[in-house]
């Protein structure tokens, strides 16, 4: 099923903008998924994304693997655990001039040696279960770094 809704800010309890986008988009999802009886028998992962991500064209896969890996099927509750994969910023990398190549370059070493390692938040592209973007709350639509803020939240 592809879902496409349109979301109409709501000036009182939202700001303009990713974050109130993103959590009007995840609570009709959820509102779609929770009234069709082949789902619920189906573990659902949200991934969010900045607009102009690119993924890998196996990331779907390996995060359908490691979410399976996680969750064994059986009767238990989904692990409420974020998966975070590693950015790169070298898309075309060598037609930039240096100084973004060397942020690219340094970024990159920060994600891996530090966001990751340590886990400390999800950056950018992250994924979850549904289950912990219930619980969360999803994305607080009066604040603008989301990925910052879901740490906090869940």
């Amino acid at each position: 099923d592809f879902l496409v809704t349109v979301h109409t800010i709501e000036k009182q309890t939202e700001i303009p903008g990713g974050c109130s986008n993103k959590n009007y988009a995840l609570h009709q999802a959820h509102e779609f998924v929770k009234n069709i009886p082949e789902y619920q028998q189906t573990a659902v992962t949200v991934t969010t994304c900045d607009t102009d991500s690119l993924f890998s064209p196996q990331y779907f896969e390996v995060l359908e693997a490691c979410y399976n890996k996680e969750n064994p099927t059986d009767d238990r509750a989904a692990r409420m655990c974020v998966w975070q994969p590693p950015l790169f910023y070298n898309w075309d990398l060598d037609k930039r001039p240096f100084f973004v190549r060397i942020t690219g370059i340094m970024r990159s070493m920060m994600m891996l040696g530090g966001l990751i390692s340590f886990n400390l938040n999800p950056m950018s592209i992250f994924s979850y279960p549904l289950e912990l973007g219930l619980t969360g709350g999803f994305i607080n639509p009066r604040y603008s770094v989301d990925d910052i803020i879901f740490k906090v939240r869940c």
